[in-house]
């Protein structure tokens, strides 16, 4: 099976698999550890921070560098289950997935999606539109009602 990099995903798939599965700090925290600048600039205001730091994991990980390296070899330890579970699932039966609430999921969201993003197969591009609107759906619900599941690297 071939698999597509970090950086080959699209803006919107690139983003997901980042923001479902990484807090902004924690993304800034392996970027400082690997030396890594993410050309943010000094900002002081919380929200602007935050947005800066997005800004910049965004644009290191559309390119192979050793910090996009790093994050991608960290989506596949994180989400090793979702990907040997994908692995011997039908493609009918991950599209049925797409339909699923996302705590009746077998594995979790952040990990069905980066397991289907990475996956190079072309049937796969139309499960990865699926369940990015799945995730905008349902994280704008989870952000509605207050349910933010925080992953701990």
């Amino acid at each position: 099976m071939t698999f597509r990099a970090l950086w080959e995903l699209g803006c919107s798939s690139l983003d997901a698999a980042l923001w479902t599965s990484f807090t902004w700090e924690e993304l800034h925290l392996i970027a400082d550890s690997l030396g890594f600048e993410l050309d943010c600039p000094p900002i002081q205001d919380p929200a602007a921070r935050v947005s800066a730091v997005m800004t910049g994991v965004h644009r290191a990980c559309h390119s192979a560098n050793p910090f996009s390296e790093r994050i991608s070899r960290m989506l596949d330890d994180l989400h090793e289950d979702a990907i040997q579970r994908l692995e011997a699932t039908s493609l009918d039966q991950m599209c049925c997935w797409c339909t699923t609430a996302p705590d009746k999921l077998p594995v979790s969201l952040a990990g069905f999606f980066w397991a289907v993003s990475r996956d190079a197969r072309c049937d796969m591009r139309r499960i990865e539109e699926g369940l990015l609107w799945k995730i905008q759906v349902d994280g704008i619900r989870a952000l509605a009602f207050g349910k933010v599941e925080v992953i701990h690297v």
